[in-house]
């Protein structure tokens, strides 16, 4: 019997960073799909060069014929052909029904061979009939491990549906009376595809849209591409732009979402809900359950203005400022902008939330929105009386241009029903300015989409599922220095900068605690505050956490093991900052550490911890 190899998780980050490595060439280049289906091979080049140590053993087994009869297959012969009778879709490979198709489905095979089929595998044998023969036999089994570990050209293929879950296309005497893979796969809804319950984007059905979604996405438009995309269980939560076709366009409308936050079109990402415009697109899954008949309800969505705006000024602090056409961030001077809205007449489910603000003036840091309290009048609300408090960040503003809008997006901060207040304040002293309430055009704006749940008007989709809010948090380095091959034994723990260069060969470290913090990474962005330009910014590598900011040099820094490469940081501008996902590389629940290097003589800085203004940060989306 051939070894079972096992992925390390280093292995499965290279192999999402290759799929994002196919959406970014999807998005800046022509889209070929002869290419990106080599891409996606790509994919797992880093997984099948590690199987050389029992690709070797497999000339063992491929002589040998296992004799072994499966008597559980033996009570079928003389039954009725089932075929897709019941309408249950599932993966072909996928034996385990775990969602995917990879070595431990290829071990539950020879546990049914050898008359010690796990549970799952008794619920559906199409699953486990690759050849898709009408029985499971040795070919099964052999098929399975040569199309993963030793298939070169791709000339052995594993019979439909596969990679695209589906009903068994041939009849036979297997049956699927149940496919419960982690994602949930059921029935068939295409008899009524309008009471499909789904997110949109979330193409795989795990509750998240991520680069996972991208990649099942492109491998349903490459379906002879090598790669075991998994279960792609809903082509409604496939059709990311909503046009009714899955293609290379909803590959593009996910990796928009996830790299730039363009949002995608309802229902999701957070709630499941069904689908506003009609098509003939089918969902094989009830991963969200279906909505009742009579109770289907359509999103609302309302535009609120603020009841009040206003902000606060240190170089007139007892005066109000509620009047103003105008609201003003800084950090020095110390300017804080604050906006109230109503909420009173939402409720239920909030989709979607999006507070829109007009910049009056550039900045390279327009600032963040926090969550405050009430107890504010924009009428008597000053400099000295400010008692406002701030909880959560709602989120980051990033750069501004003077004439254009900003779109925050806030729906896992806001309340439905009640007053909502956000303070708007930066830490940096590039100041930036907003048009208020009274401003005669472009007022600040709050747009909301939601499901009534309160059973007048439109009445809620009933579905069980509870898919958590995101949350937001800002982390600052607990250690951040660079090492010098001019100061060897010199640590640079307390030096106010980061250097990153070839020649000479400067390297810099950061390290986040994430030890706060638990559950599912939704996103993790580095930011650097540059101080002078590069062609070439360095990049960001996992490197292990043996070191101290007082204590490491470049004598001793050869202790620290590399682990991954994580991410690029490319061209960078002087005074400016630059961001870096680094979401695929981002464990939460302990201590993560950075290295930045370059293999470019034109090096960079950045600012580190120690620096007054613009630090270093890490800003995490989790849920």
């Amino acid at each position: 019997m051939p070894l079972i190899p096992t992925k390390t998780k280093t292995q499965q980050k290279t192999q999402v960073a290759s799929a994002y490595l196919v959406g970014v060439a999807l998005i800046t280049g022509p889209i070929v799909l002869g290419l990106y289906s080599a891409l996606l091979a790509t994919s797992i080049a880093n997984y099948n060069s590690n199987t050389n140590s029992y690709n070797s053993n497999t000339n063992t087994y491929s002589g040998n014929t296992n004799t072994n009869t499966n008597t559980n297959s033996d009570s079928t012969t003389d039954s009725e052909p089932i075929g897709d009778a019941t309408g249950v879709a599932f993966l072909r490979g996928d034996a385990n029904m775990d969602g995917e198709v990879d070595i431990a489905d290829v071990s539950a095979i020879s546990g049914y061979l050898s008359g010690n089929a796990p549970e799952v595998t008794e619920k559906c044998l199409d699953a486990a009939d690759v050849d898709d023969s009408g029985s499971i036999t040795d070919a099964d089994y052999e098929v399975l491990y040569t199309y993963l570990f030793n298939n070169p050209g791709g000339v052995i293929s594993i019979a439909a549906p596969y990679p695209i879950a589906g009903t068994d296309p041939t009849a036979d005497t297997l049956s699927c009376g149940c496919y419960e893979t982690e994602t949930g796969c059921g029935t068939l809804t295409n008899d009524d595809p309008s009471r499909a319950m789904f997110l949109r984007g979330d193409a795989n059905c795990n509750f998240v849209v991520d680069l996972d979604d991208a990649f099942v996405v492109m491998g349903k438009l490459v379906p002879d591409a090598p790669v075991p995309v998994g279960s792609f269980c809903c082509d409604k939560a496939a059709d990311a732009n909503d046009d009714g076709q899955v293609d290379v366009g909803d590959v593009e409308s996910i990796l928009y979402y996830i790299g730039e936050g363009t949002p995608l079109a309802p229902p999701g990402p957070l709630a499941c809900g069904g689908d506003p415009t009609p098509d003939n697109l089918t969902c094989y899954t009830t991963y969200c359950g279906l909505a009742s008949e009579t109770t289907q309800a359509e999103p609302t969505t309302t535009t609120l203005y603020p009841a009040e705006d206003t902000y606060t000024s240190p170089s007139s602090v007892d005066t109000s400022h509620g009047s103003y056409t105008y609201m003003k961030v800084d950090n020095s001077p110390d300017y804080k902008s604050y906006l109230k809205f109503d909420l009173s007449n939402v409720s239920g489910t909030v989709e979607a939330a999006t507070l829109r603000l007009y910049a009056t003036n550039s900045s390279n840091d327009g600032g963040y929105a926090y969550l405050a309290t009430n107890n504010w009048n924009e009428n008597t609300l000053t400099y000295n009386n400010d008692a406002v408090s701030i909880s959560e960040q709602a989120a980051a503003i990033g750069r501004v241009t003077a004439g254009q809008w900003v779109e925050l997006d806030v729906r896992g901060s806001i309340s439905p029903g009640s007053v909502n207040s956000f303070a708007i304040i930066t830490s940096s002293s590039d100041g930036s300015a907003y048009n208020t309430s009274n401003s005669s055009s472009n007022r600040p704006e709050l747009i909301i989409t939601y499901y009534d749940n309160s059973g007048s008007g439109a009445t809620a989709i009933e579905t069980e599922t509870t898919i958590e809010q995101e949350k937001e948090a800002v982390l600052s380095p607990s250690e951040d220095t660079y090492i010098s091959p001019s100061t060897i034994d010199t640590p640079h723990g307390s030096y106010s900068s980061l250097k990153v260069d070839n020649s000479p060969d400067y390297r810099s470290y950061l390290k986040f605690d994430f030890s706060p913090y638990s559950g599912e990474v939704v996103s993790a962005v580095l930011r650097l505050y540059a101080t002078n330009s590069s062609s070439d910014g360095g990049a960001v590598h996992i490197v292990e956490n043996a070191w101290s900011e007082a204590t490491l040099t470049y004598a001793n820094s050869s202790d620290i093991g590399t682990l991954l490469q994580a991410a690029n940081i490319g061209k960078v501008s002087r005074e400016s900052w630059v961001e870096i996902d680094l979401t695929h590389a981002v464990d939460i629940g302990g201590t993560q550490s950075f290295m930045l290097k370059t293999t470019s003589g034109d090096g960079s800085a950045y600012n580190s911890s120690n620096n007054s203004s613009n630090k270093p940060e890490l800003v995490l989306r989790y849920r």
